[in-house]
């Protein structure tokens, strides 16, 4: 559907009344009758007089009929925004999700084939998770497998789920509204039930508070009643740490698109009005998604007005309640004696930053578990983000590193953010984590990563060098008032179109850091008034910038990036005085191989995407990459140097050099730092106006891990990473040191921003200028997994230029 016709439906155009040139695209009525129906249906519209869908099907019973039947099919949520409609067809919300219930486990589906957010609300109204699922599908194989007689009654599978609703959340400021009731409903109802539909149908819907609380679970569980959540364009929302969420799978819907994308934008700052013109949405729309949220016990309401009288108001049957929330939501002893102890640690830990120049920005706040959103003060103005991929939230979930860490690594996946009011909690699971002594491979990064969030964290979050980046003036803020820190996914960022993404940094941030190196993920916009540390762009943040960088210093391994669908026959022969060659396939990261025996797994992996082959170990060297971190590079620093991790065949950091500065030029890691290819990068790319690392590669002929004292036959460029790297403590500390010491982000964000605009454009033109000189070809379109244009034909990198190739190909 293009864009003119889908707007033409949203504005309730019939077919008759189209213009010219839309009924032309469209060709024939019939199609233009399906897309109405399929929009309207997929989106749950309303049945108005202005909606388009009302000129194709004329019973307005049947049309929500229809929206209920396709709804329940595609497993969508039970459209609680036509609540008044399903009233009139006696479907609840509890009924809806039976019948869902019913139809797949009689399909025999698994659980996973539920979508995230309908999962969630199924298992709130039927009490039916994951375990419990499996427990009724095994129940059911086995009655239809081991019947005892050939007349003996299978149980059907409505017989095996819930009679009535689980008790649900109701908060004392939602609505109650009557629901569909008959004489018969009456007739069951006590004197006391009836007192209370009574009053609901002469003077109408009444803050649930009001009420009395097990009358009113008891209306809800026999459908008398249905809940409505009265939000204003005014009102302001959180999301706290998930609880309940069901990680299955994502449908991608219109509904559960956007809830996601709200998800990643909205906080406790934000009014729902300023959210709907954020997303480009309508108010009602923003509202009703909104509203989804805190049914799911996802998000909490800000407080304000009605929240505070609905509290002052409370029916007495209601402390009860109340007394029992308070008490869950309130510190365990667990968390409260790691709280305690967590003060001695964090002296240490702060003494250890100031150590590197670190201004310490841990802070009482940190040792006090906030439990109310709607209670938080928040820091108004603007904040920084630190931008991170999903890598660190599955590195959070698989290390088994502190019980508490899953609920906020999944906070961190779903929502695709935590706010600064979160952190503290944050930061209180992740001073549970301990150092671990003598793990490697994937235990040892996980637990690097972990550690190194932590202090990175704890750098940028309200520290005062960063505090100038408010404009206090211009928002009316104290200038004592330090910048919080958001945590952001860059994978939900994703999911914004590039104008709405630009809005929402633009309204909300000052600056973003990036996590380095960072996955395949959308460009991050910057602005006049929002700073990047990071990949400058997509282009940067690909297998391009690496030849963009041998192409213009003239340094690097030998590089052949090959196009999706080549074979080769012989590995060519600038690779045969390599013992291993580092294998890079579009999107993912660098693999080492044998040189011996490489070519079966090299064509394999080109039949499915490009890929980038280099040099790494020479032949009777032994290979390291070195580290050294920006714009601070010194003589005197120390460097960061890694290993390929033989059991992953992934590049780790695990190596920390210890040295004193070598005398003998070529001689010792030191020697790196007046390196040519070092100071060339720096001259050429004014490496001094950013944040980051170089990574180089290093030969020499000793075992030696340390690199001291020993002589560097071979240096090669591989990379440069903007960012924050947090695979290896002593860099992280080092590039955090640099953030700080340097006063980049005080004095030189003018320059940042200059830098940044010139490395995007000089990328990109080197990548049109590759590109321009062949043909079109199939092969331009984007990867899946990264979003630049793959090669049309092969390039080489030999002898300090980018090249065409085109030898041993078939």
């Amino acid at each position: 559907m293009n864009a003119e016709v889908l707007k033409h439906i949203k504005d309730g155009y019939s077919w008759r009344k189209l213009p010219d040139s839309v009924k032309k695209s469209v060709g024939d009525p019939q199609l233009y009758i399906e897309e109405v129906v399929e929009y309207s249906l997929n989106h749950q519209l309303r049945y108005t007089k202005t909606s388009a869908v009302r000129h194709v099907i004329k019973d307005e019973r049947k049309y929500y009929e229809t929206v209920l039947q396709h709804s329940q099919k595609k497993l969508l949520l039970y459209p609680y925004h036509l609540q008044t409609k399903m009233v009139g067809l006696r479907v609840t919300p509890f009924s809806y999700y039976i019948n869902m219930m019913e139809e797949i486990m009689n399909q025999e589906k698994s659980y996973d084939s539920l979508p995230n957010f309908t999962a969630a609300d199924a298992l709130r109204i039927l009490g039916i998770g994951r375990n419990q699922y499996i427990d009724i599908m095994n129940k059911l194989r086995i009655n239809r497998k081991y019947r005892l007689s050939m007349f003996r009654k299978i149980p059907s599978t409505k017989e095996q789920l819930p009679k009535t609703p689980a008790q649900i959340n109701i908060e004392a400021w939602w609505n109650v509204h009557v629901s569909y009731i008959t004489e018969e409903d009456i007739r069951r109802c006590s004197l006391k039930m009836k007192t209370i539909v009574d009053g609901l149908i002469d003077k109408g819907p009444c803050p649930a508070g009001e009420l009395d609380y097990e009358l009113l679970q008891l209306l809800y569980s026999r459908g008398l009643i249905f809940l409505q959540i009265p939000l204003n364009q005014d009102d302001c929302v959180g999301v706290p740490p998930l609880e309940g969420f069901v990680m299955n799978r994502v449908s991608g819907d219109y509904l559960e698109t956007l809830m996601y994308k709200i998800f990643v934008s909205i906080d406790e700052r934000m009014t729902i009005k300023e959210l709907a013109s954020v997303l480009d949405i309508s108010v009602p729309i923003a509202e009703n998604a909104v509203g989804i949220f805190c049914r799911l016990g996802f998000a909490q309401m800000k407080l304000n007005a009605s929240i505070t009288n609905a509290r002052n108001n409370l029916h007495p049957s209601w402390k009860s309640k109340e007394a029992k929330q308070q008490k869950s939501q309130t510190d365990s002893k667990e968390i409260q004696n790691s709280t305690s102890n967590l003060s001695t640690v964090m002296k240490v830990f702060e003494n250890q930053l100031k150590e590197l120049g670190i201004q310490s920005t841990s802070t009482d706040n940190d040792l006090q578990h906030k439990n109310k959103i709607s209670e938080l003060t928040c820091s108004p103005g603007k904040r920084i983000a630190f931008l991170f991929d999903s890598s660190l939230t599955a590195f959070l979930m698989m290390g088994n590193l502190s019980s508490g860490l899953k609920n906020h690594a999944v906070t961190l996946f779903e929502v695709g953010k935590l706010t600064d009011e979160s952190l503290n909690n944050f930061l209180v699971e992740l001073d549970k984590v301990k150092r671990l002594e003598g793990y490697e491979g994937d235990a040892h990064r996980y637990f690097e990563h972990t550690i190194n969030l932590r202090t990175t964290i704890r750098c940028l979050r309200h520290n005062k060098v960063f505090s100038h980046l408010i404009d206090h003036e211009k928002q009316g803020l104290n200038k004592k008032l330090e910048i919080g820190l958001d945590l952001l996914r860059c994978e939900s960022l994703s999911e914004l179109d590039p104008a709405t993404l630009g809005r929402l940094l633009d309204k909300k941030y000052s600056m973003a850091f990036a996590m380095a190196p960072l996955g395949n993920v959308q460009e991050i916009p910057s602005s006049s008034d929002f700073f990047l540390i990071g990949p400058p762009s997509a282009a940067v943040n690909s297998v391009w910038f690496k030849l963009y960088l041998y192409d213009l210093v003239g340094y690097g391994p030998p590089s052949l990036f090959l196009t999706k669908g080549t074979k080769l026959r012989i590995l060519p022969s600038v690779f045969m005085d390599y013992e291993t060659i580092l294998i890079t396939s579009v999107g993912h990261e660098p693999v080492e191989a044998k040189v011996a025996n490489v070519l079966s797994m090299l064509n394999e992996a080109l039949i499915h995407s490009a890929v980038l082959i280099q040099g790494f170990q020479r032949q009777g060297l032994k290979t390291y990459i070195a580290h050294l971190p920006f714009p601070t590079i010194e003589k005197n620093y120390e460097a960061s140097v890694a290993s390929i991790d033989k059991t992953s065949n992934t590049i780790t950091a695990n190596i920390e050099t210890k040295h004193k500065i070598a005398t003998e030029q070529g001689s010792g890691i030191d020697w790196l730092y007046e390196n040519i290819i070092v100071k060339k990068l720096k001259k050429v790319l004014g490496l001094e106006s950013s944040c980051g690392y170089i990574s180089l590669l290093v030969s020499t002929l000793s075992e030696k891990s340390d690199l001291q004292g020993i002589t560097v036959e071979h240096v090669e460029l591989l990379n440069i990473y903007f960012g924050i790297p947090l695979f290896d403590d002593k860099l992280n500390r080092d590039v955090c040191n640099a953030l700080v010491t340097s006063h980049l982000c005080k004095n030189g964000l003018s320059k940042l921003q200059h830098f940044n605009n010139q490395i995007k454009e000089n990328v990109a033109c080197f990548v049109q200028r590759c590109q321009a000189k062949h043909a079109p070809s199939t092969s331009t379109t984007k990867s899946e997994q990264c979003p630049v244009e793959l090669p049309k034909q092969c390039l080489m990198f030999k002898e300090e230029k980018v090249k065409l190739w085109n030898k041993f190909l078939f």
